[in-house]
């Protein structure tokens, strides 16, 4: 059998250290290992939802612009419109699901901004 070079007990083959009675190392080397999976598949998780709600919405001359906050990471959602210098702030939105469902009411956003220029 082959030596586990990993383990410091020096125990014999990974059925041994894996067996009914693992080592030490073997419980500390899964658990490392377990918590590294599940941290790549957080990060891969956050990182396929900030590519996804960071695009802008046109709607005509109106265009609604995600703005990440530095501070709680949080994605808020303005209004302006095509050749003027004004945005409004609409909704906050982490999610594709959450954005897609405050924009089916985006002509009350767009009332509500043409109510702002009178």
């Amino acid at each position: 059998m082959k030596r586990c070079r990993l383990c410091p007990y020096r125990k014999h083959c990974r059925d041994v250290c894996y067996g009914d009675a693992p080592c030490d190392f073997a419980r500390a080397f899964d658990s490392l290992d377990r918590k590294l999976k599940w941290w790549q598949a957080k990060a891969k998780a956050v990182e396929a939802a900030a590519k996804t709600t960071l695009e802008q919405r046109i709607f005509g001359d109106y265009v609604f612009s995600p703005v990440r906050n530095a501070f709680n990471s949080k994605t808020s959602w303005w209004i302006s419109k095509k050749g003027y210098a004004v945005a409004r702030y609409c909704f906050t939105a982490n999610t594709d699901a959450e954005v897609e469902r405050q924009l089916l009411s985006a002509d009350s956003y767009i009332e509500m901004f043409e109510e702002g220029l009178k």
